[in-house]
């Protein structure tokens, strides 16, 4: 599951759309291993947020057979019309919809889940939160969060995959980011954790396919 930030902030943070091109990369790069790997399939679904989530057209597709062209056009939808607030929560509700559309499993040594996040700021919205709840407790609104977290790596033992991007984001906002990565994966490798990424240069962006093969590899191997 890929998730990106596609708030009002990335006209300023990434007017050139290095995060589609990075994202487009990166699929491209999954359906060509997977067909090299004759009986595995790879199953990619992608969703927008900002103040609201909004799921790519063609949901859930395998990138090795007919997905990864469809999987590229839905990233590039979402990121043409971007919107007030950043939503977190709402991207991660997304992320338990969809694996739940799949039918996804908990992990295995052959099926592993993960969820790819990347955003460019501080949340500031919530689906659980009143905004006078967060106004008076900043805090509540990063455990939010995190209990989100926390029901994905418990209920798929996915692992969360964090990108904090652009030179603009605030400590705060790349500290709840690099938190959201810290949970063990659980099942099999229940020593595995997520990993944390920080993409600030265009020469970060084009090299991130190959940056997230490696954290999807140290997030599988024993």
């Amino acid at each position: 599951m890929i998730l990106v930030d596609t708030s009002n902030s990335q006209r300023t943070t990434d007017p050139n759309l290095l995060r589609v091109k990075a994202g487009t990369a990166f699929i491209k790069d999954l359906a060509q291993y997977a067909k090299l790997q004759p009986g595995m399939s790879i199953e990619v679904g992608i969703a927008g947020f900002a103040g609201v989530s909004t799921l790519g057209a063609h949901g859930a597709l395998d990138v090795g057979k007919v997905g990864s062209e469809d999987l590229s056009a839905d990233l590039a939808a979402l990121n043409v019309t971007l919107g007030p607030g950043t939503n977190f929560e709402a991207g991660l509700n997304n992320a338990v919809a969809l694996f739940t559309r799949m039918g996804a499993k908990k992990g295995t040594v052959s099926q592993r889940n993960f969820v790819i996040f990347l955003s460019d700021g501080e949340p500031n919205m919530s689906t659980t939160l009143q905004p006078v709840q967060i106004t008076a407790n900043p805090q509540a609104l990063k455990t939010a969060i995190l209990a989100n977290v926390n029901k994905i790596v418990s209920d798929f033992d996915a692992a969360m995959i964090t990108i904090a991007s652009g030179t603009q984001i605030s400590p705060a906002g790349i500290e709840v980011i690099n938190s959201m990565a810290l949970p063990t994966v659980g099942t099999p490798y229940p020593e595995h954790t997520g990993k944390y990424i920080r993409v600030d240069s265009e020469a970060a962006f084009e090299t991130l396919s190959k940056t997230l093969g490696t954290a999807i590899s140290d997030c599988t191997k024993k």
